[in-house]
């Protein structure tokens, strides 16, 4: 419902619900459209070039906590893009709290969703240990949630601001100019005109790689490397019947996924993310379209992945 609401209201449209007890929910949008002309080709409004959003002269210190790897690269490659140079990197809520004692950050980038010790209950922790002495430490949530809900729980646990993931650099320099001060500068923009989605939008993976195939390369083994994990991951929960490990795996990879520029995989992911109490048999459907959706990610990237063998299973329809 998020990205049917996103997409409605980028049309310039209205989208409303209506729900009863024991009935169910209706669901109806309003779009003003323009009939195409008779020779109209489709058309990807996406157009070549740059978008002027905004730079900072920053030598303040940052710390970005996500337990994912590509996640933490993402946003340190983003925070560097837009003008912060010193930046400090935390796996979960524990290793940033030791972050954080030893020293004076000026503000901190806080995922959610993480083992130890979440976002949630490490900044809970942190607002506690400043009744006690003077100082606020600024913290901006990160989630890959952009459900009804989620803005209010970030800032009932104690969080200044909420970022949804992937992160949007105009959504952050507009969060950042209420502590900073943010200077006109150019952050390149997608290029791509094509109208059918390819597995990876490659001009956004490119505005981080800035165009470097190495380093191209090595985002794409790391991307591979962390997906593995959560494919197992979400084929021990259908052999458990482990809920809360599925919707785990599955929220992974969708915030990598998307941060990647696979789009459609992290669709997909978000997909089995909703249905994490679904029966067996749609979850082996479930995972077996995330499975499709990463081979085509690795055939698009030119990689090769062990996934189409006998250690990453397929299920039969």
């Amino acid at each position: 419902m998020a990205l049917c609401r996103e997409y409605v209201n980028l049309m310039g449209g209205d989208i409303r619900v209506s729900s009863r007890k024991d009935f169910g929910s209706q669901f109806w949008f309003d779009i003003s459209l323009k009939p195409a002309e008779a020779n109209a080709k489709p058309i990807n409004e996406k157009k070549q070039g740059v978008n002027i959003h905004g730079k900072i002269n920053s030598s303040h210190k940052v710390l970005v906590v996500d337990d994912h790897p590509i996640n933490r690269i993402f946003a340190k490659k983003l925070l560097l893009k837009i003008g912060f140079t010193d930046i400090d990197m935390a796996e979960d809520g524990l290793q940033a709290l030791e972050k954080i004692n030893q020293n004076n950050y000026f503000l901190v980038f806080m995922d959610c969703q993480m083992p130890n010790l979440d976002g949630y209950q490490t900044t809970a922790l942190i607002r506690e240990i400043e009744k006690n002495k003077s100082g606020h430490l600024r913290i901006i949530a990160m989630t890959a949630n952009a459900m009804s809900g989620d803005a209010e729980k970030c800032y009932r646990a104690g969080m200044d601001d909420y970022l949804s993931k992937p992160i949007k650099t105009q959504k952050l320099l507009e969060i950042l100019s209420k502590y900073i001060s943010v200077e006109p500068g150019i952050i390149e923009t997608s290029v791509d005109n094509k109208v059918v989605e390819e597995p990876v939008d490659l001009a956004h993976l490119r505005l981080f790689t800035n165009g470097d195939k190495k380093e191209e390369r090595e985002l794409t083994a790391l991307f591979f490397e962390q997906a593995k994990y959560s494919i197992e991951g979400l084929l021990t929960a259908i052999s458990y019947g482990d809920n809360d490990a599925w919707r785990n795996a599955a929220h992974k990879l969708k915030g990598a996924a998307a941060n990647f520029g696979a789009n459609k995989l992290s669709q997909a992911a978000f997909n089995a993310e909703q249905l994490e109490i679904a029966a067996k048999d749609i979850k082996r459907e479930l995972y077996n379209q995330i499975v499709n959706e990463v081979i085509q990610v690795a055939e698009f990237m030119n990689y090769e992945t062990n996934f189409t063998n006998s250690k990453i299973k397929i299920f039969s329809s």
